[in-house]
């Protein structure tokens, strides 16, 4: 297939070149309850300060780009992302060496959107690799976006994707389904957590062998990933701080805190127009009460945290603010155009809160005052 143009995702903004290698997990302990694999299976995608070039990093892969255009029915559009009429250039190189300017580099895992695939959040994930952290990604599988495995099986998502996308937060059936999922999720993360342990022992590629900071391991998700960030900021104290991105938390226990570092980076939406409603299949009073909601729980939780907190409301960001979606298919639909912030702009923002924060409780550069970085930004509205 013929591309049409190329996107050039905005370079990495720290001092190391950034590599990338993907690895096949099967976690033999657990069952796969989405799909038809006999135990969970995943693909994780580590972005690392690399010491030389190489040959450039795909986006996707060639094979995933051609299955994606023959395959419309998707929970997202794929289409509308560009992805099958546009080459995304990345700017991380394959399986190259790891930076040896340190003997090791702190840990951040990554999980992405309900329904997202893991590389939609390239431009964050390289960035904080060229920081200097280790950045680990996995696809939650029969929950994302197609994802293509070694033997060349590729899985869709499942009918609890399908059947529940945007819906959620609208009532308690519903929201016993998300939690049910969200502990799916978790044993994701956790298992590659564990797994991290494994390689940083012995990594049979020869890449990450003593090289992963895992004292200093950090957390980080957007939307559900965010959800799930924040339970297992909750349960899990091998993770010392933790973001949560415009992830609604729809757990119970707001009010019990817990002492890990935590940020809450929030979109202060506007009311869409009444197509986008129609397509969102809500009311006007059913989009106020998530919202107001959702800010109203982060101030909760916030206030039951007894460590460092942040509140970040960004007052002209979309949900896919936070990823590479305005990047590839600037402003998607007429309704949008002119109410978000310039793509490049939203991207840097997110960059430099996440840079910030875990540069301040992951490698303890106390100088970073996140306040007074926000200031500058007249986009944020930020609240410690």
């Amino acid at each position: 297939m013929s591309t049409i143009n190329a996107v050039q995702l905005p370079k990495s903004t720290g001092q190391f070149l950034v590599g990338t290698t993907t690895y096949h997990w099967i976690d033999t302990k657990r069952k796969e309850t989405l799909g038809d694999h006999p135990n969970r299976e995943l693909m994780v995608q580590v972005w690392y300060p690399a010491q030389t070039t190489g040959k450039k990093s795909d986006y996707m892969s060639p094979t995933l780009r051609a299955y994606i255009a023959r395959n419309a029915d998707y929970p997202y559009s794929l289409f509308e992302f560009g992805y099958t009429t546009k080459q995304v250039l990345t700017n991380s190189f394959e399986d190259v060496p790891v930076s040896d300017a340190k003997s090791h580099y702190p840990v951040v895992i990554f999980s992405h959107g309900f329904g997202a695939p893991r590389y939609l959040y390239t431009s964050l994930l390289e960035d904080l690799a060229s920081r200097g952290y280790i950045v680990v990604a996995p696809s939650h599988t029969y929950a994302s976006d197609p994802v293509e495995f070694p033997d060349g099986r590729i899985t869709q998502a499942a009918d609890v994707f399908r059947k529940n996308t945007g819906a959620f937060k609208r009532n308690e059936e519903t929201r016993a389904e998300a939690i049910a999922l969200s502990k799916v999720w978790i044993g994701d993360i956790q298992f590659v957590a564990d797994m991290l342990e494994q390689i940083n022992h012995q990594d049979s590629k020869g890449l990450l062998t003593g090289k992963l900071d895992m004292q200093h391991l950090g957390l980080f998700g957007h939307s559900f990933g965010g959800f799930v960030t924040e339970q297992l900021c909750r349960m899990d104290k091998r993770f010392k701080a933790g973001v949560d991105i415009d992830g609604d938390l729809i757990g119970y226990e707001l009010e019990q805190g817990f002492d890990t570092p935590f940020m809450c980076v929030y979109v202060a939406a506007g009311m869409p127009s009444k197509e986008e409603l129609a397509r969102m299949g809500m009311t006007e009073e059913t989009f106020r009460s998530i919202v107001g909601g959702m800010e109203n729980k982060i101030k909760t939780l916030c206030n039951a945290i007894p460590n460092d907190t942040y509140q970040v409301k960004c007052k002209t960001a979309h949900h896919m603010t936070f990823s590479d979606y305005f990047l590839i298919n600037p402003f998607g639909s007429p309704e949008e155009q002119g109410k978000v912030i310039d793509p490049q702009r939203g991207v840097a923002m997110t960059r430099a809160l996440l840079g910030d924060f875990f540069d301040r409780y992951l490698k303890g550069q106390t100088s970073v005052d996140l306040l007074d970085n926000a200031s500058q930004n007249i986009e944020i509205v930020i609240k410690a």
